[in-house]
């Protein structure tokens, strides 16, 4: 079905010749949409949706677009609360990379959302825990924040707020090592 709707390609070059094209991509956003109503996100079948989605995206405007990524966050959210946990002993990272191939499709702020509800706080959540195990390994702890570090695109983990999450997370490691550090007895 979903092949079907690649109308843009013929559609999209026309819409400058097109006196009122709102009807046209309201139309066009209500078949985007039920089509998104039958997409489960999974490993493999986002590049699809995405190529077929991204003209309109940039086409759609105001309550179109509001209307049309709330619709892919919606799906999003519900297969990261699904298939998606912070765990360093066994990780699964296909949910969170299918939402980074997203942030050029969704505005930034729903995107960002997204991230920082269902990963980023997932993230410190579980560092929080971590970090108050009094049997926990530092090093352990420093090489699993390195590494969720590395699975940003460097475009996005340059992006301010993204960063402002992980310097959050180096101030609940610092506090933990300066923390224990203090408690011990001098020698």
């Amino acid at each position: 079905p979903l092949a079907d709707l690649h109308i843009g390609r013929v559609v999209i070059p026309w819409l400058p010749y097109i006196h009122d094209r709102s009807e046209l991509v309201s139309s066009v956003r209500r078949k985007l949409c039920a089509a998104l109503d039958h997409w489960t996100p999974t490993k493999g079948n986002n590049g699809e949706i995405i190529s077929l989605l991204l003209p309109w995206m940039e086409i759609c405007q105001g309550k179109e677009l509001r209307r049309l990524s709330i619709k892919v966050s919606d799906r999003l959210d519900v297969m990261l609360r699904a298939e998606f946990e912070v765990n360093a002993q066994r990780q699964v990272v296909w949910p969170f990379k299918v939402l980074m191939k997203w942030h050029s499709v969704l505005p930034f702020d729903d995107w960002f959302l997204l991230v920082k509800r269902r990963v980023l706080g997932k993230f410190t959540n579980y560092l929080r825990t971590w970090l108050e195990d009094q049997s926990a390994n530092y090093a352990d702890v420093a090489d699993w924040y390195w590494q969720w570090k590395q699975l940003y695109p460097p475009e996005i983990f340059a992006l301010e707020s993204v960063q402002k999450e992980f310097r959050g997370a180096l101030v609940l490691m610092s506090y933990a090592v300066s923390y224990r550090e203090a408690s011990l007895p001098k020698v």
